[in-house]
């Protein structure tokens, strides 16, 4: 991405850049609103308030899909108005696609996306675009590092990490942090036969790749011990929603 992407708060769309591509400058910083709680409330004839029902069905609230806009200034000296805006109806209107905020690079959105309107002010043109995006983002996939374990150090030897690689030499004690909204199952690589326990309960890990452990990694801090020898690796990048 370019210097210039990154001044302007681009956004990339699908294989394209809203600044590089087109020459389009946001108004204001680019963000995606958060997804409406799908809430479910019931009436209760001679009662006072309503049930609560929202949770019902599924345990844990339930979202509608993030909707909103984006407007950007065109800038003048690239193109003619007429020729971007036919490239934009042509590329976008109407199609999906993952999204990308230059301002949040781990994560991507995926949904639909239609060219609003077009406006002629006094110096440049202006372009809205609307969004109806799924209500989780997503790790974007590569984006699993190594950490400087030594920097995330707290008291007894506990640390708070994301996803990455650490050794094992016994009983290690990890705090996998689950940036997501979402229940996660993490994929987990040993380098040899190992167990790990989270909250009183054990898992076997054989040596190779776990794919979609059954360990559920909740919102937030999930207190775990790795038991045995060798390399451990825990990723949740490959698709999972939060």
């Amino acid at each position: 991405m370019s210097e210039l992407s990154k001044q302007y708060h681009s956004i990339i769309i699908g294989e394209r850049n809203t600044w590089d591509d087109w020459h389009m400058v946001p108004t204001s910083r680019p963000v995606i609103n958060p997804p409406e709680v799908a809430t479910s409330f019931v009436e209760i004839p001679g009662a006072d308030g309503a049930l609560d029902y929202t949770e019902a069905l599924a345990g844990r609230p339930v979202y509608k899909n993030r909707t909103g806009s984006w407007e950007f200034m065109v800038l003048n000296g690239y193109q003619e108005w007429y020729m971007l805006f036919n490239q934009l109806l042509e590329y976008l209107h109407g199609h999906t696609f993952s999204v990308i905020l230059e301002d949040e690079p781990m994560y991507q959105y995926e949904g639909r996306l239609t060219l609003n309107e077009w406006r002629s002010e006094e110096r440049n043109s202006v372009v809205v675009i609307d969004y109806v995006l799924n209500p989780f983002k997503k790790v974007v996939a590569g984006a699993m590092i190594d950490w400087l374990w030594d920097d995330l150090t707290f008291n007894n030897d506990s640390y708070i990490i994301y996803y990455g690689s650490f050794d094992v030499d016994g009983d290690k004690e990890r705090t996998i942090y689950n940036s997501t909204d979402q229940i996660v199952h993490p994929t987990i690589t040993t380098t040899e036969n190992m167990t790990v326990t989270v909250s009183q309960d054990t898992y076997y890990l054989p040596k190779g790749i776990t794919e979609d452990c059954p360990i559920d990694l909740f919102p937030g801090a999930n207190e775990m011990v790795f038991h045995g020898t060798g390399r451990v690796t825990i990723n949740y990048d490959r698709g999972d929603t939060i």
